[in-house]
């Protein structure tokens, strides 16, 4: 065998054998958008059996069809097998787990090698071992995705552990005729396999340096896409000329009449440097408008550009959809090699620009059982506080025990692809550097991402109404979305019925079982965030942890009522929807809210599925003002030290209770709880005693509450 490397800018080729046309390859780091390692709209090859600890025996899979013309070392082929020892081939063969040096008669030939070893779909290891594909793009640049997602190695554990090691490995088609392997995510340490392709008779081949023994590489070993290693395979050569168009952020999918700007990004994919290059658009196919960029420095193999045309894009009418169509061409004055790469194209629907107020859904996964996750629930607390228009909805899944979780909220962790908790989406909205609707709190980007959001026109208002029934527990409710623009696209109703304040029964030892919240950052864990931590001195787990805003129902399904709002939506145009729902008798009826918003749905594209507002919260068995009976000031002062006042004024005698919270919803103290006369009352907080942190004052008058914040320092 003989191996020749093969440099240009960052990358490495390993060739089997120079004789005929090959493949190159090179090396790069990092995946973006629309490739989601994670992606939820797929098709499912294979998957492991449903008993824990049980894995499929060696295995083909069956034929599975390409959706576009592709040739393999110049050969059309229509379709593949795919084999769960990590591997596809073009024709019909065994499933080998003993991986070998290629070019090899033994095969598998004709087959591109993900990452080929002893592979096992077992069940009840990290997430469920699967194999699967899906497609995403438009033609003529879509890209099939074949993933051995979370398998696990047949002989191999993690060093120093009886952990089992597991890894994903990807295979992505390209429509324009090149293919590329992904090592996005693993815990590999030690587990080495083939990676490479090879013709049709075992004669060529391509393998990456190592290969048999190529370890899974050390880089890729977080969930981050930025660190995902990517192999890309050309065939016979790579194009000296080849410049991508990769997104365009200048336009949303919706834009008000007037000028706008386009932009986005543009990556180099060529092996020469790109100085210069002719960037164009056309507006419904008319003329088409050109502009020159350069001198510029977009290094080869992977480097980026991001782009803005200056002629801008003009429009004048609203309720029509318009097709813009963006490419490069001209580069360092040639042709494109590649030029099914080049063109972007994307339909925007144009509005008046009018606008309404914006209340923002903030969505977390959570659970009783996660370390980690009650410092999610005070970041959502804090946002909440600094933002009354941010509506907090906490969404209980997972694998471990929790009675709070319901069937939609396991669907909508497993539909948006969330493994790691806690998570929170924003509006269901893809924030710039994020590859992922559900995002971690990290770098502060849940309270930023709503900080902006909430600053961002609505298109529409909603609201809702309802009527309940305490003796039959039963909650009619009427959500109505009122537009004031034109909107187009399929928009969905959705309700949620939120419960506040759950704590959950006690069984035994003061325990709630499912309720009480662990806590890695308590002093009796690993206290996660340090001595000064405001969950540091509690204990773990937490007992009677005190839940808020717990998602109990989704009275619309997960993706919300279609049929209702039409596909072309006229100014001034208002649509209901109406839900009846009967509360079980677990649940407080006073700390039911109702949560109504409109949404976006694209089967095709979960990110693409935004909220376009939401409603304020309706309680359900309570009133959250307290009516005419009581005026109630802010508490002050604020933040206070030793001791905090707050001002009563009592306009109609009524039965009042002043009652301390700490930030997980603990009871402190009552502070008065007896019949108040008609009167102003200056009610004294003694915090004397208290450690800094945030706490809460719940005043209840009659069967009204209302709750004040404030800030304890020292």
């Amino acid at each position: 065998m003989r191996l020749i490397a093969y440099a240009a800018s960052m990358l490495i080729l390993f060739v089997g054998q120079v004789l005929g046309q090959n493949y190159v390859v090179t090396q790069t780091v990092g995946t973006t958008g629309p490739y989601e390692l994670l992606e939820s709209n797929t098709t499912i090859i294979m998957q492991a059996p449903g008993t824990a600890g049980d894995s499929l025996p060696d295995q083909m899979s069956g034929w599975n069809a390409l959706p576009f013309a592709w040739a393999y070392y110049g050969v059309a082929v229509s379709g593949y097998y795919v084999s769960d020892n990590g591997y596809i081939a073009f024709d019909s063969t065994a499933s080998l787990s003993l991986n070998e040096m290629l070019p090899t008669s033994n095969g598998p030939n004709n087959a591109i090698y993900a990452f080929w070893d002893d592979i096992e779909i077992k069940e009840g290891l990290n997430a469920v071992d699967k194999i699967k594909s899906w497609t995403y793009g438009s033609s003529p640049n879509r890209v099939h995705v074949v993933q051995w997602h979370s398998v696990t190695a047949g002989d191999t554990v993690v060093t120093g552990t009886s952990d089992p090691t597991f890894v994903y490995a990807v295979i992505r088609i390209h429509e324009c005729g090149d293919f590329d392997i992904v090592h996005p995510y693993g815990n590999s340490s030690g587990w080495t396999a083939t990676v490479g392709c090879e013709n049709v008779n075992g004669t060529l081949a391509t393998m990456i340096s190592d290969s048999p023994s190529y370890d899974y590489p050390s880089g890729a070993n977080s969930s981050d896409p930025a660190n995902d290693v990517v192999y890309h395979f050309y065939y016979n050569a790579q194009p000296s000329i080849d410049l991508a168009l990769i997104s365009e952020t200048g336009l949303g999918n919706n834009i008000a009449t007037g000028s706008h700007t386009l932009g986005g990004t543009i990556k180099n994919w060529g092996s020469d440097t790109v100085t210069s290059f002719d960037l164009n658009y056309t507006v419904d196919g008319g003329a088409p408008v050109t502009i020159n960029i350069g001198p510029v420095a977009i290094f080869p193999t992977g480097g980026s550009y991001t782009y803005t045309h200056d002629s801008l894009l003009s429009v004048i009418t609203g309720g029509l959809f318009h097709n813009i169509k963006i490419w490069a061409s001209n580069i360092n004055g040639n042709n494109d090699d590649l030029p099914c790469n080049d063109t972007l194209e994307k339909t925007v629907f144009v509005n008046n620009g009018d606008t309404t107020s914006r209340k923002v859904l903030l969505e977390e996964f959570t659970g009783a059982w996660c370390g980690y996750c009650p410092d999610g629930n005070l970041e959502v607390d804090n946002i909440v506080s600094t933002n009354a228009n941010v509506i907090p909805v906490i969404i209980h899944a997972g694998s471990e025990a929790d009675s709070m979780k319901i069937q939609e909220g396991l669907d909508l962790a497993s539909e948006y692809g969330v493994t790691i908790y806690p998570r929170a989406m924003v509006d269901r909205v893809l924030y710039e550097g994020e590859s992922k609707l559900p995002i971690s709190r990290s770098s502060n980007a849940w309270m930023l991402n709503c900080s902006a959001r909430v600053n961002v026109g609505a298109l529409v208002n909603v609201l809702v109404s309802k009527s309940y029934n305490s003796s039959t527990r039963v909650i009619d409710a009427t959500v109505t979305a009122n537009f004031v623009d034109y909107v187009a696209g399929d928009m969905r109703i959705n309700l949620y019925v939120l419960e506040d304040h759950v704590v959950g029964d006690t069984v035994s030892g003061g325990m709630a079982m499912g309720y009480d919240q662990e806590n890695f950052y308590s002093s009796q864990s690993e206290a996660a965030g340090g001595t000064a931590h405001p969950l540091y001195s509690l204990t773990n787990p937490i007992l009677k942890y005190d839940h808020r805003h717990v998602l109990r129902a989704v009275l619309s399904g997960v993706f919300g009522t279609s049929g209702v709002i039409d596909s072309l939506v006229l100014p001034s145009s208002s649509y209901s929807q109406s839900y009846s729902y009967t509360l079980p008798a677990r649940y407080n009826e006073a700390n039911i809210t109702l949560v109504g918003f409109v949404s976006y749905y694209d089967s095709t594209d979960l990110k693409a599925n935004e909220i376009l507002n939401v409603s304020t919260p309706i309680i359900v068995g309570i009133n959250e003002v307290l009516g005419s009976q009581i005026d109630v000031s802010e508490i002050f002062p604020n933040p206070m030290n030793s001791l905090g006042f707050i001002r009563l004024n009592v306009k109609d005698k009524v039965d009042t209770k002043v009652v301390l919270y700490n930030m997980v919803g603990q009871q402190i103290a009552t502070i008065i709880d007896r019949e108040l006369s008609v009167g102003s009352y200056q009610i004294a907080i003694d915090v004397a005693y208290l450690r800094a942190g945030v706490y809460y004052i719940n005043i209840y008058a009659g069967q009204n509450r209302t709750t004040k914040r404030f800030v304890v320092v020292k």
